[in-house]
């Protein structure tokens, strides 16, 4: 399997982030529709009142949209990777106190996403109120054929919460130890 999925890790001082703040149809960001152009200047991430203690900063932050807000560090990584279908969207955070962190972060917002669920061989749950997409996933099987080659990361079209990174790609990230991801292969998917 050349493709895994990424996981946003909740580290023991890492902080967590609350919903994303003065964007209207903030659902489009997981529906692989472009925000580059209008995204408001103003929006915000707030440090999450249930983590009063997280206050760390690192490269992948857990927020309750299920984004990747991204450092400068990785996004200047990812950035000599020329990802294809994806835009770097500048974020403000903002922490417990309300003051707005001097570090610079970024919505890694994936477009195009792939139609590439084995619906035959995965065991799903689909949604009842729109049955293309799928609420549940106990079991996932990808078909490969059905992804863009030139695209190392992605999400699903039937159910995009979750990130699939080509597999070289995340070994560079791993390798390069950027904090606050991790990378399961698909066949786990459930299982972990």
């Amino acid at each position: 399997m050349n493709y895994v999925y990424g996981e946003v890790e909740y580290g023991a001082r890492s902080c967590v982030l609350g919903p994303l703040q003065d964007v209207d149809d903030d659902y489009e960001l997981l529906r692989g529709i472009s925000r580059i152009n209008g995204f408001p200047e103003d929006a915000y991430f707030r440090m999450s009142e249930n983590f009063p203690r997280n206050l760390q900063l690192v490269d992948v932050l857990v927020n309750g949209n299920m984004l990747l807000v991204i450092s400068e560090r990785l996004k200047e990584f990812l950035r000599e990777e020329n990802l294809k279908n994806n835009e770097f969207i500048p974020v403000r955070i903002f922490n417990h106190k309300g003051r707005e962190t001097k570090e610079h972060y970024y919505i890694l917002h994936q477009t195009e996403l792939q139609d590439c669920i084995d619906l035959s061989k995965s065991q799903v749950k689909i949604n009842n109120i729109n049955p293309e997409f799928i609420s549940r996933v106990m079991n996932l099987v990808i078909d490969e054929s059905r992804i863009d080659p030139d695209v190392l990361l992605f999400r699903m079209k039937r159910h995009p919460t979750i990130p699939l990174f080509r597999r070289d790609l995340a070994e560079r990230i791993q390798s390069a130890g950027f904090i606050g991801i991790s990378f399961h292969e698909i066949e786990n998917w459930g299982r972990e």
